[in-house]
């Protein structure tokens, strides 16, 4: 749909943005940074396109350039979704910012109560941050409302992470999710 999109419109941000990120998650990075800088381009204003940005380059393995538009897209819109402020709350995950991390995912959390995807990532930043009696917490209470496959295991976790360019990245995820409790078979 989005190259169709690009079709009747190309000066439209958002198929850019969604195009660089179905690339990103097809593993082509500079195809997909190459999309989202050119929706960024055009929508310069738009949080979205700048959470697209940042997507990318967490999966590309460019980190400041991801915090940099995680930022920006804070700036432009600090009522992000849900969603967007979990991609944020990676970002700073990876980062090492576990403070930014939690505040991000913790917020994701308190405006989507029923996504068990939220908590079991806001547990990686728990037990990054040395809280495991809040991690592993998170992780009971995010197993009980996760109802789809993809987050409610190591293993799976392994599997959706497969994006990640750098092995080290969704390894410190991993590492991190191993101490909060998340087992590794659902």
């Amino acid at each position: 749909k989005a190259s169709r999109a690009l079709q009747l419109d190309p000066d439209l941000s958002s198929p850019y943005a969604i195009l660089g990120i179905m690339q990103g998650v097809d593993r082509r990075y500079e195809e997909a940074i190459a999309s989202v800088e050119r929706a960024v381009a055009l929508g310069p204003g738009d949080a979205e396109t700048q959470i697209a940005l940042g997507y990318v380059q967490l999966f590309a393995g460019n980190h400041a350039e991801a915090a940099v538009a995680v930022e920006t897209a804070l700036r432009l819109d600090p009522n992000l979704s849900p969603i967007n402020r979990q991609i944020a709350g990676l970002v700073f995950l990876i980062q090492g910012n576990t403070d930014k991390a939690i505040e991000a995912l913790e917020r994701a959390r308190d405006e989507a109560p029923s996504v068990g995807d939220f908590r079991i990532d806001l547990a990686a930043a728990y037990a990054r941050a040395g809280r495991l009696p809040d991690a592993r917490a998170a992780v009971a209470e995010g197993l009980r409302s996760t109802s789809t496959a993809g987050s409610d295991s190591l293993s799976a976790y392994r599997l959706n992470g497969a994006q990640y360019r750098n092995p080290r990245d969704l390894a410190l995820i991993i590492d991190a999710l191993q101490q909060a409790g998340l087992p590794e078979w659902p």
